[in-house]
């Protein structure tokens, strides 16, 4: 899409170079296979023979069609215009989406990534809160270890007795 037009081709050249291959190609099957024609009932070995030297020449009358310029060009001319339909189908898409009021591709995309970096920054402010209330925790607990006194065995003794007393008061009433 060079802006270059190509003028089709004269039908009469298409019809000629076709013939020509077509007859090129029977021409060197039959030089290649040569023989066969006076056997009056065909051998199994003849028919592989035959069989072999059509897939041979078969493949490759295929493989110098596929190879040639006229292919390769009009491949590569398809292809291109199948990347311009593509590119004019999105654009009317575009468009339709736009004439009803319906979101584009690219606004959900921007809206997608908006919402991503809001969920990482609240998943970074989560851990950031834990780690805060990770290290008050350990201040509070070394703050509160030097106020406790150590126990007796007779004050512990004593202190378990007065709550298995309350206890039973308890469950009397």
């Amino acid at each position: 899409m060079n802006g270059t037009s190509m003028n089709p081709p004269d039908p009469t050249t298409l019809f000629t170079e076709s013939a020509e291959k077509f007859t090129k190609f029977w021409n060197d099957f039959g030089a290649d296979f040569g023989g066969m024609e006076n056997a009056e009932v065909p051998t199994p070995e003849s028919m592989r023979k035959m069989r072999d030297a059509f897939l041979k020449k078969l493949s490759a009358s295929y493989d110098e069609y596929l190879r040639s310029p006229d292919f390769t060009g009009q491949l590569s001319k398809m292809l291109q215009q199948g990347v311009q339909a593509q590119r004019q189908m999105s654009e009317m898409m575009g468009q339709a989406r736009n004439a009803v009021q319906e979101p584009s591709r690219q606004d959900m995309d921007s809206l997608m990534e908006v919402m991503q970096r809001l969920e990482r920054r609240i998943s970074d402010g989560f851990e950031r809160l834990d780690e805060r209330i990770a290290s008050l925790e350990l201040t509070s607990e070394k703050k509160a270890k030097p106020a406790t006194k150590p126990v007796s065995r007779k004050a512990a003794k004593k202190a378990a007795k007065k709550a298995a007393k309350k206890r039973a008061k308890r469950t009397k009433s």
